[in-house]
């Protein structure tokens, strides 16, 4: 199962001292892989981020942070990380034995939803403007430090899959090589590979008068282009109107990066490499004592897998 990091408030608060706050206020958000508070000053918002090493280690979130800045510096609307007092993009909680922190800018914004009026044609613009922003200067980005991210074929979920998935599932096991197999022959050049955000979708931005920033990276790894491509399309698939929300994201994305015919013709085998994915994250977070609920999900999930859906 993922770590937990609940319970987190004393570490949030120990954190404080690594940054230059005056009475900060701390309100918890929420725990996932991570742990993140509000932080709020007399008159500026920030996002503080405790990640335990056993679910992502320090020099991988350095590496990450530093992407971020890199994305930043060339334009790019992200929440970046606030330096350290120490000048550290992450800090150790010396208190806790596996528990680093980091600071991020606040970004505004509504966390859109098809029932918003923001839910439009401009949206989906900035949607893919901000996807292909990502990839374009993904494309020059170099870690300053000896840091760096797995590529996409290490990251724990697929490297873990064949014990993760349970023996009697012979349909995921034939699924799951397949993709690894099918997905590992493609070309990989600069041009369409690179670091992604692996989950770029509108619970990860924020939109408004101030246009989009995206947020979450912490999923980020070296992977095709097009699977973000095609895991920001996996949460339309149910939408009725889902073939002109696509043809909006790819027009937002042409405008600053080519899309050729030639990678969108993967779109599908990607879309399956991420309902697999969804299914390994379940039976990874859930464990080996699923609830009645929980065990409805993998049920659901593994169906899915088995289908080999296709995005449209």
């Amino acid at each position: 199962m993922i770590p937990s990091t609940k319970n987190t408030f004393g570490f949030a608060q120990e954190a404080m001292q690594f940054w230059d706050f005056k009475n900060p206020k701390l309100t918890h958000l929420g725990d996932s892989g991570n742990s993140v508070y509000l932080v709020q000053t007399e008159n500026q918002k920030f996002i503080l981020r405790l990640t335990s090493t056993a679910y992502r280690t320090k020099p991988e979130n350095q590496a990450e942070l530093e992407f971020l800045l890199h994305l930043n510096k060339n334009g790019v609307k992200v929440n970046f990380p606030i330096l350290s007092k120490n000048t550290n993009l992450v800090e150790e909680i010396t208190s806790s034995n596996d528990l680093t922190c980091s600071v991020f800018n606040f970004v505004e914004g509504e966390f859109v939803k098809p029932s918003s009026e923001l839910w439009n044609k401009e949206m989906f613009l900035n949607w893919g403007k901000t996807l292909g922003q990502i990839h374009k200067f993904a494309m020059t980005f170099e870690p300053k430090s000896n840091c760096d991210r797995w590529h996409w074929n290490e990251e724990v979920l697929i490297r873990d899959a064949k014990i993760l998935i349970p023996k009697s599932d012979s349909k995921s096991f034939e699924e799951l090589e397949f993709l690894i197999e099918r997905i590992g022959l493609l070309p990989k050049i600069k041009e369409n590979y690179g670091l992604v955000h692996a989950d770029f979708a509108p619970q990860n931005f924020a939109y408004g008068k101030n246009g989009l920033f995206a947020f979450d990276f912490g999923n980020c790894c070296y992977h095709w282009f097009v699977s973000d491509l095609a895991i920001s399309l996996s949460v339309l698939r149910r939408q009725k109107e889902k073939e002109k929300y696509q043809e909006w994201i790819f027009e937002g994305y042409e405008k600053v990066k080519p899309l050729p015919n030639s990678e969108l013709q993967n779109l599908d085998l990607f879309f399956r490499l991420r309902l697999l994915y969804v299914y390994l994250s379940r039976l990874y977070k859930f464990g080996m004592n699923p609830t009645k609920e929980e065990k409805k999900i993998l049920v659901e999930l593994k169906s899915r897998v088995h289908q080999k859906l296709s995005l449209m």
